[in-house]
């Protein structure tokens, strides 16, 4: 049961993941820069992201170490308690170059 769990939490990463990559479509950095709305939505699905996995369970984790757990949750802890030192930079490098590789592992991991 606890692996259905955890293929259920995959499954909303990859939901947050979309819904970033829907928001942040044909949109260049400036224009991400200056827009306080899509850094809030963003960095919401970031949060989601790094507390849906501190859901999945620690066997799962370990049976799919190619997953970059650490930094999910690191990166969300960051939002989460250091809002005034945000770095965009971060943020956009990680829409931009983590996040469709993370989309990828776990389109793998899920079977897709």
């Amino acid at each position: 049961m606890r692996r259905n769990n955890d293929l259920t939490y995959l499954g909303d990463i990859l939901d947050a993941i979309q819904r970033i990559e829907g928001y942040t479509a044909h949109v260049k950095k400036a224009e991400f820069f200056e827009n306080l709305m899509m850094q809030d939505a963003v960095m919401l699905q970031i949060e989601t992201i790094g507390e849906t996995a501190n859901s999945i369970s620690n066997e799962f984790q370990e049976e799919h170490g190619e997953l970059p757990w650490a930094q999910m949750r690191a990166l969300r802890n960051r939002i989460v308690h250091d809002y005034r030192g945000i770095n965009l930079n971060v943020i956009w490098d990680t829409v931009q170059n983590d996040l469709p590789a993370l989309k990828r592992q776990v389109r793998s991991v899920l079977g897709e």
